[in-house]
């Protein structure tokens, strides 16, 4: 009996400790206009502020310098303070649709964003079809673009994560199913793209991975070691996927050498 009291006391006193390290909305903020607006990435900039891209459909409330003959998405790229406040906003795409997957901070206290454009106009030059190419898109520190490329082939490419790399440069990862373009070494249906860039936006190497299914890649880190990591998901059980509990669609971890050749993948899941 006297286990079971000291039992239960210990168990409130674990119920309090943690109700008292419940977290606490410091501030909430609701950004955007009178149509969809959607954010799809957020990253802590060098001043404590935030960095925020997604894409939006309005053309008023929140939202600046929106083509408003555009019938679709634009990137919509926010710079907020630390405590939430909207210091600039931009819109970038053209007529058709543009969303923005991915931010980060880059070296120079600028910005780039991986995404997905249909457009052929506007902000967009370069696009290889009207499915969708990735959109990498390098802007300064106000967000007016410095630079941007279209990647892909003559189907479907979706960028999903960028990272600066150690030499200035970029690794852009995604999905395409392309067969042709920009696009090598397809394997069917839907691969992982990995994509290294140079600080330019030039491609030094690509390299389609997967296997007879759909697979890919949904974030990528650079290693210590200067390699690189990517997590995605995988639906193959042939090609370079190895391991997968297939039919099923498994977590799909790629360890790639600096050049983009595979070191070692795992598939985890059941």
């Amino acid at each position: 009996m006297i286990q079971k009291h000291i039992l239960i006391l210990y168990l409130i006193l674990v119920n309090k400790i943690i109700l008292a390290q419940a977290p606490v909305i410091q501030w909430q903020k609701s950004i955007g206009g009178s149509l969809d607006d959607f954010a799809n990435s957020v990253f802590i900039t060098n001043d404590v502020g935030f960095i925020i891209t997604g894409s939006t459909k309005s053309d008023d409330y929140d939202i600046s310098n929106r083509n408003t003959s555009a019938g679709f998405y634009d990137i919509w790229l926010i710079k907020l303070s630390g405590s939430g406040l909207i210091h600039w906003n931009r819109c970038l795409g053209g007529t058709d649709f543009d969303f923005g997957n991915c931010v980060i901070q880059t070296n120079d206290n600028g910005y780039v964003i991986a995404g997905i454009t249909a457009s052929f106009d506007g902000d967009v030059f370069g696009c290889h079809s009207h499915y969708s190419d990735f959109w990498i898109v390098k802007t300064d520190s106000a967000g007016i673009i410095q630079w941007q490329k279209c990647l892909g082939g003559g189907q479907t490419e979706e960028a999903y994560s960028v990272v600066q790399t150690i030499d200035t440069g970029y690794l852009v990862v995604g999905k395409t199913n392309s067969l042709d373009g920009d696009v090598i070494g397809f394997h069917g249906n839907e691969d992982l793209w990995a994509v290294k860039l140079d600080q330019n936006g030039s491609i030094m190497w690509s390299n389609s991975l997967g296997g007879s299914s759909y697979e890919q890649g949904l974030s990528c880190k650079q290693t210590a070691d200067g390699n690189y990591l990517i997590a995605g998901t995988a639906s193959s059980n042939d090609g370079d996927v190895t391991g997968n509990n297939y039919p099923s669609s498994d977590v799909w971890i790629i360890k790639l050498d600096s050049s983009g050749q595979i070191i070692w993948n795992k598939c985890y899941g059941g």
